[in-house]
């Protein structure tokens, strides 16, 4: 018997570890696209993990018990609403991202390895010097992402700050 509970308890913690390890290959690869380009993301990534292994486990010793039919409808229930909010939390953070994020060089830059930078909202004068161009282009223009974000010359530092705030 004591045999049983230990394999089932290894089985439970076996299966965690392989949603950590799932989660952090996916963001790594397939979804390195969606972790924003700040330097504590990968922290974020492994908060996300712990709290899911942890989710996880709590669910599996619920689920090790006979559920009643409410207790069922109640567990479906909110895992369609934590899917809703988390596809609505998706769509917004994608959008964002569209706005905030530019990859740095301008792809029309040979042999350039681009990077993913955050920017600011455009000030006026900003808006002014990008004209037609792309923000790569106008970065790249006014001498690349670091003289560019010093300066103020396309968004303040403020506004840069609340992009990454967000």
């Amino acid at each position: 018997m004591t045999q049983n509970v230990f394999s089932g308890v290894a089985g439970v913690v076996a299966s965690a570890a392989a949603a950590v390890s799932a989660v952090f290959a996916l963001f790594n690869s397939v979804l390195s696209e969606m972790v924003p380009p700040i330097p504590d993301a990968q922290n974020t990534v492994g908060f996300v993990s712990i709290g899911t292994t942890i989710v996880l486990l709590a669910l599996t010793l619920l689920i090790r018990k006979r559920l009643t039919r409410v207790q069922a409808v109640t567990i479906a229930a909110t895992s369609a609403v934590l899917f809703a909010l988390a596809l609505l939390v998706f769509f917004q953070f994608t959008n964002i991202g569209r706005t905030y994020i530019y990859r740095y060089p301008p792809s029309s830059t040979p042999h350039a390895d681009q990077q993913r930078h955050i920017r600011g909202d455009l000030h006026e004068r900003g808006r002014e010097r990008v004209g037609d161009m792309t923000i790569a282009e106008a970065v790249f223009r006014f001498g690349g992402p670091d003289n560019v974000d010093a300066l103020g010359l396309l968004w303040t530092e403020d506004a840069r700050g609340h992009a990454i705030d967000l």
